[in-house]
């Protein structure tokens, strides 16, 4: 029981509380109260089912109170939010990210990169070309990138004003807007099933990209208040992406269209589109790297529009 009231701490974590005077608990209920499990358990008993040491317990509310301090600095008070039904920590969030399809074929691709340089030590790519081929098409397997072309013609048409109305005013292709949102959440069915807040939070208490994290967590503050909702409202993807088109904190600020509400698709399309023509000057394919850096997301997505010509 001792571990288990240090874990709920100062209400950071609602949700063990309604679990706390159990004698024993189930692996759900844990996951219920937003943790994942620790690959092993050592017994049935409270202490040792969540999966924390005591001392883990205690860097876990030490960053947590870091991150308050950091944001209080900045001007913003998110003790109250800690108190939210919504609010959870992930602690697997670093696994999730380096595990991505992105960074896995990233890896594959760089690892002959690094074995293959010309004499001058720049970089051969062309002796690469089987490495990433082979670790694109691993890559689109895992994003379904087949589905997605079956279901974007049918996207096209039903969104085909706002689609025309996009590249009328940013001037880009209709057809790359509509492979972004592919990409990025199926055409608006999949958003994802973290909550932003948490995604961030938990960044910064498991030492993964902290500047990062806490831009983010600023940004996500402001954003709530431009659009009226609790900062702890928004679902986003493991990545901290919210929307049809999976803007970060930061960039739903800066790009996403005055006024515009997330679950509009027109809103949506226009944001995409202002996003691409202002966020880089360059051509479509670093336009659409400056969407997500990933080689082969560039790919994915020019494959997907391409289907549309």
């Amino acid at each position: 029981m001792v571990l288990l009231q240090s874990l709920i701490g100062k209400g950071y974590y609602k949700g063990l509380a309604e679990i706390a005077s159990n004698e024993t608990i189930s692996r759900a209920s844990i996951l219920r109260a937003g943790f994942e499990l620790c690959d092993t358990i050592i017994s049935a008993s409270i202490m040792s089912v969540t999966g924390f040491a005591q001392d883990e317990t205690q860097k876990i509310q030490s960053s947590i109170d870091e991150l308050v301090d950091q944001m209080k600095e900045r001007g913003y008070d998110i003790t109250p939010y800690l108190d939210s039904p919504n609010f959870m920590l992930y602690p697997k969030i670093k696994k999730i990210f380096t595990t991505s399809p992105e960074s896995v074929a990233f890896q594959q691709y760089n690892n002959c990169l690094k074995e293959n340089k010309n004499e001058d030590g720049s970089i051969n790519k062309v002796a690469c070309k089987e490495e990433f081929d082979n670790a694109y098409q691993e890559y689109r397997t895992k994003l379904g990138l087949n589905l997605k072309i079956k279901a974007i013609k049918k996207f096209s048409e039903e969104n085909q004003a706002a689609l025309d109305l996009a590249e009328k005013t940013y001037g880009i292709n209709k057809n790359v807007i509509a492979a972004i949102i592919g990409v990025e959440t199926n055409f608006g069915d999949n958003i994802g099933h973290h909550y932003a807040f948490g995604v961030y939070a938990s960044l910064y208490v498991f030492n993964h990209r902290q500047e990062f994290a806490i831009q983010q967590m600023e940004a996500l503050m402001q954003i709530s208040e431009q659009m009226n909702l609790e900062p702890t409202d928004f679902i986003s993807s493991y990545g901290g992406a919210i929307g049809f088109g999976q803007f970060i904190p930061s960039s739903l600020r800066d790009y996403f269209v005055k006024d515009g509400k997330l679950d509009s698709m027109h809103d949506t399309i226009m944001s995409v589109g202002n996003y691409l023509k202002n966020k880089s000057k360059g051509d479509i394919n670093e336009k659409i790297l400056s969407y997500n850096k990933s080689v082969f997301y560039k790919e994915a997505v020019l494959e997907l529009a391409s289907t549309l010509d």
